[in-house]
């Protein structure tokens, strides 16, 4: 045992004296020297140089720390570095936009009475299942609450790449092209990208220029009851009757229009 430790703590020794003779060091898979300019060189074609990471926090508690000293910071997403007595941003990064959403209208149908939107919304996911869309959509439904934002707990900005048709025209540009009433064609398209034949759809809303819709009071008690009347537009108009073209009675049987969240 003895004469293990002993050649374990030489081989240990040499390699710290070869260390201390080298002026630079390279870190690579093939054994190419240091570049004589660079106290440091490493090199790879499959690996990244990754800095440590932390909070401001963890950041702010590093005791006097040295001019030059680099971080990623995981609460502002940039890469700081000290300089001057202070931290500074060198690089920060920007979130990519949200993608495109899609929006279609349903080739069922379901009366005013829709459980305040959520028989809706099943319907609407469970065309864009069976359709193999991917993602959630729900019904373009206002709510007591509000607008169709307000329902799905959504902001306009996650509109901000526009909206498509299934056949991959860009109906909208976001959310206040979309909200004005005005699409670039008519939202007639099913899941599965074919002419939807009924004429009529369940909305509650109505377009405005004001960057969000205006509610419709008539909207069968909040789609909660079979009662009274509710708002509806039309499937194969592009202006502002695509939203709100006549009132049915909430007894009859409408389409929805889905948008993916």
């Amino acid at each position: 045992m003895k004469k293990h430790i002993t050649t374990i703590m030489a081989a240990v020794f040499c390699f710290s004296l070869n260390l201390k003779a080298q002026d630079n060091v390279a870190i690579n898979a093939t054994g190419a020297s240091p570049d004589p300019s660079a106290m440091l060189d490493v090199s790879s074609t499959s690996k990244g140089l990754l800095m440590p990471r932390m909070t401001t926090a963890q950041r702010d508690a590093i005791a006097s720390p040295a001019d030059g000293l680099m971080i990623m910071n995981t609460t502002s997403n940039c890469v700081n570095i000290y300089l001057y007595g202070a931290w500074q941003d060198m690089f920060c990064g920007t979130p990519p936009p949200p993608p495109v959403k899609l929006m279609f209208t349903t080739v069922g149908t379901i009366t005013g009475n829709m459980s305040g939107g959520t028989a809706g919304d099943a319907l609407c996911q469970a065309e864009a299942d069976a359709a193999g869309l991917t993602g959630t959509f729900k019904a373009l439904l206002a709510s007591a609450t509000g607008s169709p934002l307000d329902r799905w707990g959504a902001v306009p900005g996650d509109f901000a790449s526009g909206i498509k048709a299934p056949n991959n025209v860009v109906i909208a540009n976001n959310w206040a092209d979309f909200s004005d009433g005005n699409l670039t064609q008519p939202p007639n398209r099913s899941a599965t990208n074919t002419i939807v034949s009924g004429n009529y759809v369940w909305t509650g809303i109505i377009g405005s220029a004001s960057g969000d819709f205006t509610l419709n009071p008539n909207d069968c008690s909040n789609w909660s009851t079979t009662s009274g009347i509710g708002s509806r537009g039309q499937v194969s108009i592009s202006n502002t009757s695509w939203l709100n073209s006549f009132t049915a009675n909430c007894t009859t049987s409408q389409h929805l229009h889905c948008v993916q969240q």
